[in-house]
């Protein structure tokens, strides 16, 4: 499960945009042309976009060059540019219609404003994806033989520095994933989290500035799965203690 970087209080954002690519632009730029990671979404059906992420560090604005290749010739199949302005991460959906099912590559290079592929500059980065024999794709999801949470990551003392709440856990068929906070002096319930599992895996929560929002003292994460939009936990509730000390 990817993680994100959320408010406390806030467990998921879904950003929609309306432009062909968004980007984080980083804090500074660095003094070099350089395509840091670039990936793809592994499986596509044939009527699918091909969501193609990547982080850049540019000296100035520059052209990046996005195409989609034949897997065993290298040879182009299609080619998007795009205008970089400023260092950051991005993300570009690609047309991909009418690739018959098979392996395919998806790659990347930069060049300065309205140059081509003999002033490239930087690195070039590559990518694999499989387009199936159906419209859509399908994960086939494996479900586990039991509801329950496996294990919880958390450190025993925490302060203002960011930490990650990690979640472990097995299903059976999709469930919900419950998460309480609770003051271990009052048994009062700090905060509530519920969020939707699909398959079993990790629910991961980037927490930041915990100090700046509650007041020190010993807390306790209280995790457990439930049916589908019900409160009642299947199996055993996981607890996970820690002390939060002044910022």
């Amino acid at each position: 499960m990817k993680i994100k970087k959320l408010s406390f209080t806030c467990f998921k954002a879904l950003l929609v945009s309306v432009f062909f690519f968004v980007a984080v632009v980083h804090a500074s730029e660095k003094k070099v042309d350089q395509i840091n990671t670039f990936s793809a979404v592994e499986y596509i059906g044939g009527k699918e976009k091909l969501r193609v992420d990547f982080d850049v560090d540019i000296k100035k604005a520059r052209d990046i060059y996005i195409l989609v290749r034949y897997f065993d010739t290298w040879k182009n199949i299609s080619e998007r540019r795009l205008r970089i302005k400023k260092s950051g991460t991005y993300h570009v959906e690609l047309d991909t219609e009418g690739l018959k099912p098979g392996q395919y590559r998806v790659g990347a290079y930069m060049t300065p404003r309205g140059k081509n592929w003999n002033a490239r500059v930087g690195n070039e980065m590559n990518s694999v994806f499989t387009v199936v024999d159906s419209d859509v794709y399908q994960e086939q999801v494996v479900f586990s033989d039991t509801d329950k949470v496996d294990r919880v990551r958390w450190p025993k003392e925490v302060g203002n520095e960011e930490n990650t709440l990690h979640v472990n856990y097995s299903i059976t068929q999709p469930r919900d994933l419950h998460i309480k906070l609770f003051d271990k002096q009052s048994n009062q319930a700090v905060t509530t989290i519920v969020y939707p599992l699909t398959k079993p895996g990790e629910w991961s929560l980037p927490i930041t500035k915990l100090a700046e929002k509650i007041p020190a003292g010993g807390y306790v994460w209280v995790v457990y799965v439930s049916e589908s939009k019900a409160d009642e936990a299947i199996g055993e509730k996981y607890h996970m203690p820690f002390d939060l000390t002044a910022g």
